[in-house]
């Protein structure tokens, strides 16, 4: 949007000469007036706009990119779905993808196996159609029942969970993420039985489980990534909300974000569920966001939840296909009470991965601001003026 001509702002703000523009400072919102006269600004949250040092009399123009607010369940858009491994695996509850997005580990009640499987390098990393669907026996570990699985990010120890039991098993592996030399270690007594949903906090200081009857539940170690160590530190039961807002339905997923401050789950119709923790990854601090009017996905019962670290596409396991969506929210941008705009309101949120080109002007020294939308909602490169 931005160029190296000269402009003026015409016909609704007369500016008289042309004006030189210079591109000013503008940090979380706050934009330094003293620092030029054209601003870009990308909101990667919702986020509140204020005007600081203006001069006595100034034109200034602000392009507002819309960012993606992450771990939002409003908007969903699939991206690639897997091959069926039910012939090479039967029921798979469970899924873990490996960060570089080139080995996927699946559990499988129907087989009583836990097994690896490669995408060819010459494919897009996270391709879930890439990953072949006929795994060698000597890709696949024995264990009965097995649900949730979680690694260590270096890939040298991963946990699994079961189906009707408190049990979890830590494996270590002598060569990182190949389950082929894996031998099984210490076990740890679970709060309780089935465990349909496994994650650790990234330096492997907590662990979450999700259990058979709709509870999440938080356990502290007091050795990173030493499952003998843990200790049961908390649960959040979504029984009340299920009530109120999908009665009948039961929790098949649940995931808390890499800085512990929301908490999403889905329940099996399915529809998405998002709370918001107060204090990072306390379940006590959790409160209701929203429940979804609508189902996420036309498929009941997934299983497994794995969002990619920025929080804009999610993994689900059903029927023993994965499926992988592109999810986010559009970021809500509200302004000073000093700007009076043009219409009387202000403009309409920017949606994601798009441009609104803003107009202020002030004659008092930012005590009021006339706003104008010069352009709205315009694909992100396409924006020139």
């Amino acid at each position: 949007m931005a160029n190296s001509k000269d402009f003026a702002v015409k016909g609704l703000v007369e500016t008289g000469d042309a004006v030189v523009e210079t591109l000013g400072t503008a940090t979380n919102g706050t934009i330094d007036l003293s620092t030029g006269n054209y601003f870009k600004v990308t909101s990667t949250e919702d986020m509140s706009f204020s005007f600081i040092n203006p001069a006595e009399t100034q034109t200034f123009q602000v392009e507002l990119t819309g960012g993606r607010k992450p771990f939002e369940l409003l908007a969903w858009n699939l991206i690639d779905e897997s091959r069926d491994f039910a012939s090479s695996l039967g029921s798979s509850y469970g899924f873990f993808l490996k960060p570089d997005g080139r080995v996927l580990y699946m559990t499988s009640l129907g087989a009583d196996v836990i097994a690896q499987t490669s995408e060819s390098a010459a494919e897009d990393a996270f391709y879930l159609g890439a990953f072949s669907t006929s795994i060698a026996a000597a890709d696949k570990v024995s264990h009965t029942n097995p649900m949730g699985i979680a690694f260590k990010p270096d890939g040298t120890e991963f946990y699994v969970g079961i189906s009707n039991s408190a049990t979890l098993t830590q494996y270590t592996l002598t060569t990182a993420w190949d389950i082929r030399t894996a031998t099984s270690g210490d076990t740890f007594t679970l709060s309780a039985s089935t465990c349909r949903a496994l994650q650790f906090k990234s330096d492997g200081s907590v662990f979450f489980q999700l259990d058979g009857n709709n509870t999440l539940r938080k356990y502290t170690m007091t050795t990173a990534w030493d499952i003998t160590t843990a200790s049961a530190d908390g649960t959040f039961s979504y029984d009340s909300d299920i009530a109120t807002y999908n009665p009948g339905a039961g929790i098949t997923g649940a995931f808390v974000s890499t800085d512990g401050a929301i908490m999403v789950a889905y329940d099996s119709d399915p529809r998405g569920i998002r709370y918001n923790l107060s204090t990072a990854f306390d379940l006590s601090t959790a409160t209701l966001d929203y429940y979804c009017e609508g189902s996420l996905h036309n498929s009941n019962d997934p299983f497994g939840l794995y969002f990619n670290d920025a929080g804009t596409e999610i993994t689900f396991i059903y029927d023993s296909e994965l499926w992988r969506f592109e999810v986010f929210g559009d970021c809500e941008v509200t302004y000073p009470s000093t700007v009076q705009w043009q219409g009387g309101s202000a403009p309409e949120v920017t949606k994601a991965d798009q441009v609104s080109l803003l107009t202020f002007t002030t004659a008092d020294g930012g005590q009021t601001y006339n706003g104008y939308v010069s352009s709205t909602n315009l694909k992100a490169g396409l924006s020139d003026v």
